[in-house]
């Protein structure tokens, strides 16, 4: 549209310009909530499809706190026992979920080696976060202390050993658990030799959900479990 101006020059009024002037003066606030929402879902997708796609998870609970540079170099040294890439990605790689639990005996110990006293309510959390992930059906390879590996055994939540071996490695300490450190793994890691006396290698049987429910997914960790025991 063409218009006069006062000094008498014409003036081209832009229809789309106006027309955005008028949807932004209407719409301002729901048009940058929407680029915000694209944005952070953008990330989202991109880091999602960059994240690692693990092949098999292990669990630490016990006494034993691995820093993060320590966790890191567990984690190697267990894709380096790992069979073969189960998921097929071209990647080794192991999750590692830990727990810090202690039995009563040894927080007391515990509490006499750490200044500035102990809050009692973290482990609280990490024992009830721990049985919480054991319901998951996420993880069957347990790195535990012999107090959760009793009740776990007792509760018939474990596989037995001759279910998966020939001969019974010489570790076993009974028909279902291993002892950690007598395994070839334990002597010949830098981190997880670290594991104190006590630490038990075991397998969970398969749950009713999560990956231990598909029997493709189950036999992976077997085969890695297999792979961790071994003398």
């Amino acid at each position: 549209m063409n218009t006069n101006n006062s000094g008498g020059d014409i003036r081209i009024e832009n229809r789309f310009t106006a027309w955005f002037e008028n949807f932004w003066y209407h719409y301002k606030w729901r048009t940058i909530g929407a680029l915000f929402l694209a944005f952070v879902l953008t990330v989202c997708i991109t880091q999602c499809a960059r994240k690692e796609k693990i092949d098999v998870v292990v669990m630490y609970a016990g006494p034993y706190l691995y820093t993060g540079n320590e966790a890191l170099t567990v984690k190697d040294e267990l894709n380096a026992v790992m069979p073969s890439d189960f998921n097929g990605d071209g990647e080794k790689i192991t999750g590692l979920v830990t727990y810090q639990i202690m039995t009563e005996e040894q927080l007391l110990d515990y509490k006499k080696q750490v200044e500035g006293g102990v809050d009692p309510s973290y482990f609280t959390t990490q024992a009830s976060n721990c049985n919480n992930y054991l319901m998951t059906g996420e993880c069957a390879i347990l790195l535990i202390d012999e107090s959760l590996f009793i009740k776990l055994r007792d509760a018939d939540r474990l596989r037995k050993l001759d279910e998966m071996f020939p001969s019974v490695p010489a570790s076993a300490m009974d028909a279902y658990g291993l002892d950690f450190s007598q395994t070839a793994l334990a002597k010949g890691s830098e981190q997880l030799g670290k594991l104190p006396e006590g630490t038990v290698l075991c397998l969970l049987r398969p749950y009713v959900m999560g990956n231990t429910s598909n029997s493709t997914t189950y036999s992976h960790i077997t085969s890695m479990f297999v792979a961790m025991a071994r003398d």
